[in-house]
């Protein structure tokens, strides 16, 4: 499945000359097309992924990642109720 996106990405950026690929939903396929997003210096834009290596490990200065964050999702449920007692 990853390699049918880093294909289709490749593809889309090279031959379609496109500047960015937006909704990126699922988070294996999100980190993969970030990745050549990086290598094209082009743009992607994650908008449903929540993985938190997209904002972690994983960012690059292409790559927008406009949706929740698994990790913040977790801290701030957690310190709220930590804090309620």
């Amino acid at each position: 499945r990853n390699e049918v996106a880093i294909a289709k990405a490749r593809e889309w950026y090279d031959v379609a000359k496109v500047d960015l690929i937006a909704n990126l939903i699922n988070s294996s396929i999100a980190l993969a097309v970030t990745n050549v997003a990086q290598e094209k210096n082009r743009i992607a834009i994650v908008n449903g992924s929540g993985s938190s290596r997209l904002t972690n490990d994983s960012c690059t200065p292409n790559s927008i990642h406009y949706a929740y964050d698994t990790y913040a999702l977790a801290q701030g449920t957690g310190k709220a109720l930590i804090k309620e007692g």
